[in-house]
């Protein structure tokens, strides 16, 4: 049996914070392996300057290739129609019939799970893995957690270093012309500028 990771978002673009929370939760949890899920259409955030699925898949693969633990699986773009996570999962639970699955998520996503499509259900298919940056926020987490009764072993909070990073900051500095090399990879930039994205 395998430990497959399951970490899904719009990556508009992909940066050094989504890989950082990626590999930390790693460190903790030792997964055999992480899958990159690009949505095809997110169901909590504006599809406005959103990339085409070609480009964030492609920027995807270009921030996976150097560290093997990655795969890029673009299983949502082939279910079509809006993203939701508990379809995700049904299907690659065809996949990986025999292996343990986890949904790593930030924070942020964290404080609005119970509004998340069945949530309950993916809780009962996978285990939740979330990471938490500062210690009042790691106890605000595991404070938060409590209100999923029965379920709430199934959802697990990590005392992790992350990066303070947003992909609408970046979008906004590649605009504005400004210096991203902390927050985003020379390779991806390099990408963005020859295609022309999010100007």
């Amino acid at each position: 049996m395998s430990r497959i990771a399951l970490f899904g978002g719009t990556f508009n673009p992909v940066h050094n914070g989504h890989i950082n929370l990626c590999l930390e939760c790693h460190k903790k949890l030792n997964f055999d392996k992480i899958l990159l899920i690009p949505d095809n259409i997110p169901p909590h955030k504006s599809s406005d300057d959103l990339a085409g699925n070609a480009h964030r898949l492609n920027m995807l693969k270009i921030a996976a290739k150097e560290n093997e633990l990655f795969e890029v699986c673009d299983i949502e773009y082939k279910l079509k129609g809006t993203s939701y996570t508990v379809n995700t999962i049904a299907e690659l639970k065809k996949i990986y019939k025999e292996d343990e699955l986890f949904l790593i998520i930030g924070s942020d996503m964290l404080f609005m799970f119970d509004r998340w499509f069945c949530y309950e259900k993916i809780l009962k298919s996978v285990t939740l893995v979330a990471g938490a940056r500062k210690k009042d926020e790691y106890d605000a987490m595991v404070k938060y957690k409590e209100r999923f009764s029965k379920l709430k072993d199934k959802i697990n909070i990590l005392k992790i270093n992350t990066l303070d990073i947003s992909s609408s900051r970046i979008r906004e500095k590649i605009k504005n012309g400004e210096a991203t090399g902390e927050y985003i990879s020379k390779e991806v930039l390099d990408y963005i500028l020859k295609n022309k994205l999010y100007k």
